[in-house]
């Protein structure tokens, strides 16, 4: 298929106003009102909306399995965004804010089918991208502030929040669109969504002069963090068009094969803890301020499960050997117990499948140790 240049017009300019105003004003002498509305304007990525010649001969060729197509002459994406709240001064070291917000996008961009006439030749019904989607988040946040008090400082932030869409990606009616089948009305929350999410910070220090020669300028510090995990759907379906090293994975990238056990992300993975730990030293090395420090990241090695198998809801088990109706014609014809030890050891011990397809590692970091000094003049 060859593109006629002669074709081809200009895109739309688009020109927005986006207000941020805010304001606050003092209930009595601890409390404080504010709020904040402010309306935000963003361009879609140049990834979706450029692509290369041949690649785009290619996706209006039709025919052809284009997860992710390109967008033409579309809307820059428009958010709306409120916030309401107060401070209250707790006592002359303490403090607490209570803060609700509500945050409306409009514009995002999804996929969709364009049909041609039946009389076209070397041509067929292809994908493109086109604004249309919507998603809403609304929460409360709250955080409890301790200023230094007897050498201690502590921050701690909660945040209850609910996102919901019709789609969590450009590409989630994909399935819909290639199998003709009905695309996603409904609203449900996203893929993103964290219900709970929050922090605990603790520091505590030595000044200057304080402690004596051992103690002094010392710091430590301990950052805890938990969320409640992120919404999914439980699936089921063939392997498509994988081949045998990949299993039975069923990602985001090829969507057809899917079918859904449950309503739209009607499942959570489980919820993640980090402890994150600092301990410095401050020193005058030559007459030059200096400071060494320990820092460890995810202290107690804590496997989080940040992603998990869309057949089991597991992080351990992908479904494939566990169902012999999957796995088994495989098995047998790639080498039976061999084949099977080699897939653990490559794809459930170690990932390889996931990483391939989604992108990713279905755990967050293990601990990591780092030591370091830093010099200011």
């Amino acid at each position: 298929t060859t593109i006629d240049l002669d074709s081809m017009r200009k895109t739309r300019t688009f020109h927005e106003l986006s207000p941020r105003l805010g304001f606050s004003f003092p209930v009595s002498d601890r409390t404080v009102f504010h709020v904040q509305y402010g309306r935000f304007v963003q361009m879609p990525r140049l990834s979706d909306m450029f692509t290369g010649g041949a690649a785009l001969s290619l996706e209006l060729a039709g025919g052809n399995f284009i997860p992710f197509p390109t967008a033409f002459d579309v809307e820059p994406t428009r958010t709306t965004q409120y916030e309401i709240g107060f401070d209250h001064q707790v006592s002359g070291s303490a403090s607490f804010d209570l803060t609700g917000f509500y945050r409306d996008v409009e514009g995002q961009l999804q996929i969709q089918r364009q049909e041609i006439s039946q009389e076209a030749v070397d041509a067929g019904a292809y994908n493109f991208l086109n604004n249309g989607d919507f998603a809403t988040i609304r929460g409360v946040e709250i955080a409890l502030g301790l200023r230094r008090t007897r050498r201690l400082r502590a921050t701690f932030n909660y945040t209850l929040s609910d996102a919901r869409g019709t789609g969590s990606s450009i590409n989630s009616a994909v399935s819909g669109i290639e199998n003709d089948t009905n695309l996603p009305t409904l609203i449900a929350p996203l893929d993103f969504n964290q219900t709970h999410r929050g922090s605990a910070y603790l520091d505590y220090r030595f000044d200057p002069g304080d402690g004596g020669p051992i103690l002094e300028r010392l710091g430590v510090n301990l950052l805890l963090r938990f969320s409640s995990g992120h919404n999914f759907t439980l699936v089921t379906g063939s392997t498509g068009q994988r081949g045998p090293e990949l299993g039975g994975i069923l990602s985001d990238d090829d969507p057809r094969a899917r079918k859904p056990l449950e309503p739209i992300n009607n499942s959570t993975t489980p919820w993640t803890f980090e402890a994150n730990l600092r301990v410095d030293k401050g020193f005058t090395l030559f007459g030059v301020e200096a400071q060494a420090y320990v820092y460890i990241q995810n202290l107690f090695n804590h496997r989080n499960a940040i992603n998990v198998y869309g057949r089991t809801g597991d992080d351990q088990d992908d479904g494939f050997l566990s169902d012999p109706d999957l796995s088994g014609q495989i098995v047998a014809a790639n080498g039976g117990q061999t084949y099977e030890a080699l897939y653990r050891a490559i794809n459930l011990e170690h990932r390889q499948h996931y990483w391939f397809t989604q992108g990713g590692d279905i755990y967050d970091e293990p601990r990591q140790l780092r030591l370091g000094l830093k010099c200011g003049i």
